[in-house]
């Protein structure tokens, strides 16, 4: 839980702008709400597995959001940021992936905002599959804090980003920029310029991750927009000293 909290408040509302207005604009708009379903895909021993992903952002703050499917399934979802803005629900990564594909077709997410409005949005998944991304090569040295990476190339993505963090906690410690989609290789170390922490517990559990995102519409790419996002990753233990 801790570490969903981390990556919706700090990665979502950093990306996204819908809502990034202070307090007086807030009161002068009308609420509003979007709501956005994506796949998220993973390569698990030899299976290629998917999860449905419900994210519902607002202007203002909610006090409930439920999705219904295209099946009539009832979905609902919670919120983890402190001003009540988002929504969600993302896959357990123990039981919340399964082999069978999302269902496409129209989503329908409905919330009710704290001061008793009633809003609602509908957001399409696609029926096209993506391929899942897999990594080919993990080299990490702890002598100079280097690391090298390579993947197979992905079609139709838009845009990869690579990240380390803490497993237990998900703090970040390090990112990339986001990187054009066909790319294939990675490389970093000490003197790379994403990092956010490096002085690094000894033996701590890590995590680094290779994701490939893929947006309802290029020409936006708009973080309420979301249509795919495949990744891959590998756990090492940091074995370097920081004097």
């Amino acid at each position: 839980m801790k570490k969903l909290k981390l990556i919706l408040s700090a990665t979502l509302l950093a990306m996204i702008g819908f809502t990034a207005c202070n307090d007086d604009n807030k009161k002068k708009e009308e609420p509003r709400m979007v709501g956005d379903v994506f796949v998220r895909c993973k390569i698990v021993r030899n299976d290629t597995l998917y999860a449905p992903c419900y994210i519902a952002y607002c202007n203002g703050a909610m006090k409930s959001v439920e999705v219904t499917s295209p099946s009539l399934k009832k979905v609902p979802l919670k919120s983890y940021v402190s001003d009540a803005s988002i929504f969600s629900k993302l896959p357990d990564k123990l039981i919340g992936y399964k082999k069978e594909k999302v269902e496409p077709g129209d989503y329908n997410f409905k919330a009710i905002t704290q001061q008793g409005d009633i809003l609602e949005s509908i957001n399409k998944l696609s029926d096209k599959i993506y391929a899942p991304l897999k990594i080919t090569k993990f080299e990490y040295k702890p002598s100079n804090i280097s690391f090298d990476i390579e993947w197979k190339e992905l079609k139709d993505m838009d845009m990869i980003k690579i990240t380390l963090s803490e497993k237990l906690s998900g703090v970040r410690l390090f990112e990339s920029d986001y990187l054009l989609p066909n790319t294939t290789k990675y490389s970093f170390d000490r003197g790379s310029s994403g990092w956010k922490v490096i002085n690094i517990e000894k033996d701590k559990d890590c995590v680094l991750s290779v994701t490939a995102y893929k947006f309802e519409d290029i020409g936006q790419k708009s973080w309420t927009a979301l249509e795919w996002q495949s990744f891959d990753k590998k756990e090492l233990k940091w074995e370097t000293v920081i004097e």
